[in-house]
């Protein structure tokens, strides 16, 4: 059971560390978000320098770019919020594992000393391993498990009190376990929600990729004051394959996590 209990708590610390990976690489979407905004207050300053006759669709494509920078930071700060959520709700995950695996070790001890006082010998390796079994198993609950050894192996040899004091600890059990169930399918819709975001976040890169696609094209129109909008292009270009590589890490942690949620949940099920 100490090994069930081991590898829930990797588990969760692994999901913890994912949750801190994906918050760390959304604040540094801040910084692009910014730099985008920045390009776009620049871009329309030398829009506004180019004869209207010749680049009139200079000023709406690089004011899009003030549209953009406003889209991201509206997704990343959703997505930092889903992020911080989420580690809240793994933590609650780590405690409910911790204290469901805790009651119930503790429900085995009492019923080994319970077993040796009236039966003035100790169970055997056999018998012990049953009671492990018995109540680790995913199939029946704590407080079952509990009702169907004392039946069958105390019948009426404990004393009222212990049951009713081993009852409550079971029901404790059984209540942690609920607990993470619901905690971990929380933060499966939390992390569903967010690669959901990371989606729409993509959707905009691409809209980027395209605005500077355009003011490219629109460029080689220009008769003069074309080499302003150059810089511009190539900025945008590098920023839009930052975002690319930052939401490509983002998805593989997500979906790693994902993964990671629906394992701990399966075999607590």
């Amino acid at each position: 059971m100490d090994d069930r209990l081991h590898v829930g708590k990797q588990n969760t610390n692994k999901v913890l560390w994912i949750c801190v990976n994906i918050l760390n690489i959304a604040r540094s979407l801040d910084n692009l978000s910014f730099e985008i905004n920045m390009l776009a207050k620049n871009g329309s300053i030398n829009a506004a320098r180019v004869d209207r006759s010749k680049g009139q669709m200079m000023v709406p494509l690089v004011g899009g770019l003030s549209d953009i920078s406003l889209q991201i930071r509206t997704e990343i700060d959703l997505l930092k919020t889903e992020c911080i959520n989420l580690s809240r709700k793994i933590s609650l995950c780590s405690v409910c594992t911790r204290r469901h695996y805790q009651y119930k070790k503790s429900l085995i001890c009492s019923l080994n000393r319970l077993h040796g006082k009236h039966q003035n010998a100790d169970p055997g390796p056999g018998e012990e391993s049953q009671m492990i079994e018995l109540f680790t198993s995913k199939k029946s609950n704590t407080a079952d498990s509990l009702a169907s050894w004392v039946e069958d192996k105390l019948s009426d040899q404990i004393e009222e009190v212990e049951q009713i004091n081993m009852e409550s600890v079971a029901r404790k059990s059984d209540d942690s376990q609920n607990q993470f169930r619901l905690f971990t399918q929380e933060s499966i819709r939390i992390i569903q929600a967010a690669i959901k975001r990371l989606e729409r976040i993509e959707k905009i890169r691409l809209t980027a990729k395209y605005v500077a696609s355009y003011i490219s094209i629109n460029v080689a129109y220009l008769e003069t004051g074309a080499d302003r909008f150059h810089g511009l292009v190539e900025n945008i270009n590098i920023i839009v394959q930052q975002l690319d590589e930052q939401q490509q890490a983002l998805i593989h942690y997500a979906e790693q996590g994902q993964r990671l949620l629906q394992t701990m949940l399966s075999q607590r099920n």
